[in-house]
């Protein structure tokens, strides 16, 4: 049985870098795409065992080449910004989480894939006093 070629984005992040680990440790090719300011220190553990990919999500071309090049077989879009008050720049925030999420769904269109999975972050649903409930409709969310 061939082994699954995994892609996550968002991999220095919380979450990400959990998924990054139990998927190395699974036994999993795994790929990390990360920013060119990406902070290391969740992931230096796994460091010679991962796939470690320097791109640009708002940058279409250079990811379809890295998303060829990589051909993977599964898709994990953790890339998010804009959850913390310090992410505040409008533009970032769309490059990132509108754009650079269709570019890379374009570019695994291109290669093909099982699946491709994309999050989302707390951050969606407004500033709250409290925990979203999962029985929350979007109708009763701030638009």
């Amino acid at each position: 049985m061939k082994t699954k070629r995994v892609m996550i984005t968002g991999a220095t992040g919380f979450v990400g870098a959990h998924l990054a680990h139990r998927l190395l440790h699974d036994g999993y090719d795994v790929h990390l795409l990360v920013r060119e300011d990406y902070a290391p220190w969740r992931i230096e553990s796994v460091g010679s065992e991962m796939h470690l990919h320097v791109v640009d999500l708002g940058n279409r071309e250079t990811l379809t080449i890295v998303v060829r090049k990589i051909q993977p077989d599964w898709i994990f879009d953790l890339a998010a910004y804009g959850a913390y008050s310090s992410q505040g720049d409008l533009h970032k925030i769309v490059r990132t989480n509108v754009v650079g999420t269709a570019n890379l769904a374009e570019a695994c269109l291109k290669v093909g894939f099982e699946p491709f999975i994309d999050t989302g972050s707390s951050s969606e649903y407004g500033f709250k006093d409290h925990a979203p409930s999962e029985k929350v409709s979007c109708k009763a969310l701030p638009c």
